[in-house]
């Protein structure tokens, strides 16, 4: 029996769609060649996932999912014990590391898969915002969270960030870019304070 459903199969192929060459894999996060093989695989993975998917239903079908869904586990289970190695480590070295793997945009979308980030979504759109906080704070605004309910952001933007004529921009580069990589478990993100 599989801890996972067909929501945590399709959890994966949202974040493989989001990790296409755009979403939240980026150059920062991976070097040329590196980036260039994660995306292959993760194209592979999509085509082999929509091809099982779109079998007739029976016997073949379902030892696909099968197999993919106890792939995943198992890869679930060694992510944890290696969080929880490292983690339990009283070493300043281990808590950067530790420190570094929740921080990679790549890593923490596996985590989140596995439903094994130590962040929950509240904490990290905090670390999304802030991430853009110098720079909307150095054109005279301001940003908060209103509310996050359902996995529906509300933020706020204030001072000179309201009505500014460039605000859909910094939306558009800043705080949306900044949301999916720290959260792309996020249903939707509504902005007040934008034209």
């Amino acid at each position: 029996m599989s801890i996972f459903t067909q929501q945590h199969i399709d959890d994966v192929q949202e974040v493989i769609k989001k990790s296409n060459g755009q979403g939240h894999i980026t150059k920062k996060m991976l070097l040329g060649d590196e980036e260039a093989e994660v995306n292959r695989q993760n194209q592979r993975i999509q085509q082999l996932m929509e091809e099982v998917d779109s079998m007739p239903e029976g016997q073949t079908k379902e030892m696909m999912q099968d197999c993919i869904q106890d792939m995943l586990s198992f890869y679930g289970f060694g992510l944890s014990r290696i969080l929880d190695i490292i983690s339990n480590s009283s070493s300043a070295a281990a808590k950067d590391i530790y420190n570094k793997l929740i921080e990679d945009g790549f890593v923490s979308s596996l985590l989140l898969i596995h439903e094994l980030h130590p962040l929950d979504l509240k904490t990290r759109l905090h670390v999304a915002l802030e991430k853009v906080r110098p720079y909307i704070d150095g054109h005279g605004g301001h940003i908060e969270i209103l509310s996050l309910e359902n996995g529906i952001a509300k933020i706020k933007l204030s001072g000179n960030c309201k009505g500014c004529p460039s605000s859909e921009n910094t939306l558009e580069l800043g705080i949306k870019k900044a949301v999916e990589e720290c959260c792309p478990d996020l249903l939707g993100l509504e902005v007040e304070g934008v034209e």
